[in-house]
């Protein structure tokens, strides 16, 4: 192949590049389409083999289960020999509760550690995360540079979690995409005065018997986790801007209350259940050694980069 090759390096990563990459997916699905094209392709390293003046390199982004396989010779590449010596595969990072149960992780991350990652890196101008998640809730203060400055989390019980959430949705006999729907709407203001789930759950049964609205209800629980989250977050002395992370962001109801009670709009993310995950990537990518277990096949590269490969300008050839 000819073109430009670029290992995914720290500096790639402060620098924020950005390109307009194509998935390898559309390469099967749009063949015929694409041939003859140039592309930029970017994804894991599976495997290297150099033939001194040529080589095959094959790489995965995610976007589908079929590798794509590039050709890549001497003559036309300048960085043919840093691309070579890449690594295979890449360190694994996990966090979460179960994250030292993962036995194949090369590393272990905390959860705020990779929110706070993932979302400075979405919007450097974040200051706030707020997290609501399935089993706890936690605001989390950052500086200029992404770096925790200070938490508050509730991980002693369910309240205000989604697993609250699914708790009402159960006893309501809705969904969670459904509970999302209806309390953007609704006719009377209703108060859920206890946010322990036990409790709150005898409160929506009480409120139906009294023939109360799924929405009213719905209305009233949001209000009363937005209440308490923004109290979390005043007592965490968080600022604007805000981020709001975990599954519950999903929820526009609860959002909606939220940023009433906050006074401020929620940046949220596209996938913001993922900013964890995204944040522990994101450490993976930028960890300067890959575990023996990983790199002993790679021939005795030295001080490798982490698998992972921008390829820039390359003509398709299917």
């Amino acid at each position: 192949m000819s073109g430009i090759m670029w290992p995914y390096t720290k500096h790639a990563q402060e620098s924020r590049i950005t390109v307009d990459r194509t998935k390898i997916v559309q390469l099967y699905t749009h063949a015929e389409e694409l041939g003859g094209q140039t592309v930029t392709v970017a994804g894991w390293i599976k495997s290297v083999r150099d033939m001194k003046n040529f080589g095959f390199v094959t790489v995965n982004d995610g976007s589908c289960f079929r590798d794509l396989q590039i050709v890549m010779n001497r003559e036309t590449l300048a960085n043919y020999d840093e691309i070579a010596h890449q690594n295979v595969s890449a360190a694994i990072v996990a966090t979460g509760y179960g994250r030292n149960n993962i036995p194949f992780a090369t590393d272990t991350r905390t959860e705020i550690t990779c929110h706070a990652r993932g979302a400075h890196f979405l919007n450097p101008a974040v200051r706030t995360i707020i997290d609501i998640g399935g089993q706890d809730s936690k605001i989390i203060n950052l500086d200029e540079t992404g770096h925790v400055t200070g938490f508050m989390m509730n991980d002693k019980c369910a309240a205000g979690t989604g697993r609250f959430l699914e708790m009402m949705a159960r006893t309501l006999e809705l969904d969670m995409a459904e509970m999302s729907r209806r309390g953007l709407t609704w006719d009377k203001e209703l108060t859920i005065s206890s946010m322990c789930t036990v409790f709150a759950e005898s409160e929506v049964i009480s409120l139906i018997a009294d023939n109360h609205t799924d929405s009213d209800i719905i209305h009233g629980l949001n209000k009363s986790i937005a209440g308490k989250t923004a109290a979390m977050a005043a007592r965490a002395k968080g600022q604007p801007p805000y981020m709001m992370t975990g599954g519950v962001a999903r929820n526009r109801g609860v959002v909606q209350a939220l940023e009433e009670k906050l006074g401020a709009k929620l940046l949220i993310s596209e996938n913001p259940d993922l900013c964890g995950a995204l944040g522990a990537a994101q450490d993976a990518v930028m960890q300067d050694h890959v575990p023996e277990q990983i790199n002993k096949h790679r021939n005795g590269a030295k001080n490798a980069h982490n698998g992972f490969l921008l390829l820039q300008k390359m003509p398709l050839s299917l």
